[in-house]
């Protein structure tokens, strides 16, 4: 899903950010859904990290750059919610935090091994240019490690409402996140994480008869993984490599 209309200035995104951060993250128990996109990410990082700085791009108040600096001794952390960041700073001083627009805030170029990047590119304007930049800063041979919201799925969930007042919603499909991704870097793996959906197709798929009788044959764990597999996670998950 994307939403060709007029974009909300970075101003009036930085202020529905800094509100969502504050109201839905500080504080706040993390959900089952951003849980096993963390293991995922942290997974990965611990299989390709060499000890190379990690930046986390729409770090939101800083939580999973506390969990990658236990994977890497130098973490960078950024995101457009700058009162936000402003209060991780004092959270977790061991991260080198920066607020403000990704776009216009200066990185080392061709500088991190791993970059991170979870439910951001969804609310960023040009996403071709954001995979331009993370790229510049990414050094050869480093990798990116990419989820976004799944719009088979969502498109399918009673829990959707619109978009917040200030908040850019466009949500690339698994096909156009390739081709984006593709322009700049290799891609390694696609999948999609934390089954969902309750509507049309999936609520069949993931209603209580099927759930209920395919858990006891492999298991809550096995079946979840198998619904991730074929594409109904709630966030399509990419990995991709910067050339060498």
């Amino acid at each position: 899903m994307e939403d060709k209309g007029t974009y909300p200035n970075i101003r009036h995104q930085a202020r529905f950010w800094n509100n969502w951060n504050t109201t839905a993250r500080e504080g706040r128990r993390l959900d089952q859904p951003t849980e096993r996109r963390s293991s995922f990410v942290l997974e990965l990082c611990r299989s390709f990290s060499t000890g190379g700085p990690i930046i986390d791009i729409g770090c939101g108040t800083g939580w999973l750059c506390d969990r990658l600096s236990q994977v890497a001794p130098e973490v960078y952390g950024t995101d457009l919610a700058a009162d936000v960041i402003a209060r991780a700073r004092d959270r977790h001083p061991h991260i080198r935090f920066s607020g403000g627009d990704f776009m216009a805030l200066e990185f080392p170029l061709s500088h991190f091994e791993i970059a991170v990047c979870m439910e951001t590119i969804a609310h960023v304007e040009d996403q071709g240019a954001f995979l331009e930049k993370i790229t510049r800063i990414l050094r050869p041979g480093g990798r990116l490690i990419l989820t976004t919201q799944n719009p088979f799925v969502w498109l399918r969930s009673s829990i959707l409402g619109p978009p917040g007042d200030g908040q850019i919603r466009k949500w690339p499909s698994k096909r156009k996140l390739v081709r984006l991704v593709a322009d700049h870097l290799e891609i390694e793996t696609i999948t999609t994480l934390a089954p969902g959906g309750d509507k049309g197709i999936l609520k069949i798929i993931n209603g209580r008869w099927v759930n209920g009788s395919s858990r006891r044959l492999i298991g809550r764990e096995n079946l979840d993984r198998l619904k991730e597999k074929v594409g109904i996670g709630q966030s399509i998950a990419l990995i991709a490599r910067c050339a060498t």
